[in-house]
């Protein structure tokens, strides 16, 4: 069936030794192509109309002069573009207008120091549009401006309304913005919608109004975590422990919730073995070590019946499969038993006690365990490690590798502690290592160099900066990730009897700010060579 996992498979046949027809049968047969779908059919042509298209929709705007017109419409976005001089947009405006007269007015539009004001004439979503490309500084000065109230409810309307929030939280400044958005009916948007106003109010220093859009999160929430997240910031506000306690009487465990466990100097309940309580020795069941097998098993699992799951469980009831039962008792008890099992420990048997948990930490966050995943940006394995990390690695160590060999979990552990030396290094904080392991190192940096976790004495944070995350999946992964962690120490800590203080939320938020300094310590550094 059309998925990522036949997609990945297409173009692992098109990197083969095929020709350019064979290919391009294949790439026909793809769901969502990527970029490495077009490189790869590139690759077959000598000089050919697939390179050059591949080659300009590459090249980069501000290098016009040097591109042919054809080239230079394929080089074309928004988001380029806005980082401009008006000089250079209105020559690249007039070479568009035969080839594409939409794009030539789009830039002619950008040029206008009343951008902002003009593009409300194009409609509430083209305005968010623009405003969304608009990157640079001059550019969201243009559209740092009160917004109505008639365009407040246009917005509301609009389909992209839930990326405008997002970014004004996110990105610094925009005060006169920020402020505007009080005016929104609180009534007529989400629990997200009203959690990222509150945000970007508390950002303005207007607490009043922005509790009244915290409260209608919490009123509007629909998931375990939309609740959560909505009475933790109340807590932050007012330090009402009666917010604690519906905390910890919550089904999911995040970061909001142990936090508030460890105010309440609590334990949570959590499950260190998925076998046991239900035996089936007569059956026997897979292991996938290849991403159908794993595709097919993850959709069964997803869309069973309660019976159905707990009946499949008795055949995983072994030590060697007790990841699959785990994945699968998660879902029976619709996530209210908290599965944290060790497996692959003897792939770990030299590391240190931290190292261990940060695998585990990861490894659980980002596969469940399970050696057969494959992400949709096709990462691999039990850590999901992305194809251009395993070549690195490989090119280092000067070992010849394929890539089907890391959906087995040696290899893919071996290089994920290689890949995890190098940015525990760079970042030396579980939270860092785990922002920088999802979304990039250099990502980290970018959000770092743009204010992110700039003064962790300041009111509401660091929390305040872990919600400020540009990446949604990078934003959830960090504390995901960072609550595995703890409690992953923990339960090594019980195994071994460890004598140390162990870390906690607290401490690990109260220890951020010397790896902090380091890291924009050699951002000086490099940034003055």
């Amino acid at each position: 069936k059309p998925s990522h996992v036949r997609d990945f498979a297409i173009l692992r046949a098109m990197e083969a030794n095929l020709t350019l027809s064979q290919s391009l049968d294949l790439f026909m047969l793809t769901t969502r192509p990527k970029p490495a779908h077009l490189d790869a059919l590139a690759t077959k042509e000598q000089n050919g109309s697939i390179k050059r298209m591949v080659a300009c929709s590459r090249s980069k705007l501000s290098d016009f002069d040097q591109l042919d017109d054809e080239c230079l419409e394929l080089a074309f976005s928004t988001v380029a573009a806005m980082n401009l001089s008006n000089e250079q947009l209105l020559q690249i405006a007039e070479r568009l207008a035969p080839l594409s007269p939409e794009k030539a007015i789009a830039l002619r539009l950008i040029t206008d120091e009343n951008l902002s004001s003009l593009a409300w004439q194009l409609g509430a979503r083209r305005w968010i549009e623009l405003f969304l490309a608009a990157g640079g500084t001059p550019r969201l000065e243009q559209f740092d401006v009160n917004l109505t109230h008639d365009q407040l409810d246009a917005l509301t309307k609009t389909p992209n309304i839930d990326a405008f929030l997002k970014a004004v939280a996110i990105r610094s400044g925009l005060g006169n913005l920020k402020r505007s958005l009080a005016g929104f009916k609180a009534e007529e948007l989400s629990a997200d919608h009203n959690f990222w106003i509150f945000l970007s109010l508390l950002q303005v220093q207007l607490r009043e109004e922005a509790t009244l859009y915290l409260n209608a999160s919490l009123l509007k929430a629909k998931t375990a975590l939309q609740r959560d997240r909505a009475r933790f910031w109340r807590w932050i506000l007012n330090h009402d422990n009666n917010d604690l306690i519906e905390l910890i009487k919550s089904s999911d465990l995040n970061f909001y919730t142990l936090y508030a466990y460890e105010e309440l100097a609590q334990r949570p309940s959590i499950e260190t073995e998925a076998i046991g309580f239900t035996t089936d020795s007569n059956s026997s069941a897979p292991s996938y070590t290849e991403p159908f097998g794993w595709w097919s098993f993850i959709h069964f699992v997803q869309h069973a019946s309660e019976v159905e799951l707990f009946e499949l469980a008795k055949r995983y009831n072994t030590t060697e499969l007790e990841h699959y039962r785990a994945y699968i008792l998660e879902r029976a008890w619709n996530f209210r038993r908290h599965y944290y099992i060790s497996p692959f420990q003897e792939l770990l048997t030299n590391e240190t006690t931290h190292r261990k948990a940060i695998v585990l930490a990861i490894g659980r966050q980002e596969s469940r365990f399970l050696e057969g995943s494959l992400s949709r940006s096709y990462a691999v394995g039990v850590m999901q490690l992305m194809p251009f990390v395993i070549d690195a690695i490989a090119k280092q160590k000067k070992e010849q590798v394929a890539l089907e060999e890391f959906f087995k979990a040696e290899p893919n552990i071996r290089y994920a502690l290689i890949h995890l030396n190098w940015l525990e290094e760079q970042t030396n904080h579980p939270l860092l290592t785990a922002y920088a392991y999802n979304g990039g190192f250099g990502a980290l940096k970018r959000g770092i160099a743009n204010g992110l976790f700039a003064d962790l004495s300041q009111p509401y944070e660091p929390f305040l900066s872990m919600e400020r995350i540009a990446s949604d999946e990078t934003r959830d992964y960090g504390k995901k990730v960072l609550v595995n962690y703890v409690i992953y120490r923990l339960i090594l800590s019980d195994e071994s009897n460890e004598t140390e203080p162990l870390p906690t939320l607290h401490s690990l938020l109260q220890s951020l700010d010397s790896p902090l300094q380091m890291i924009r310590a050699k951002m000086r550094a490099q940034a003055s060579r």
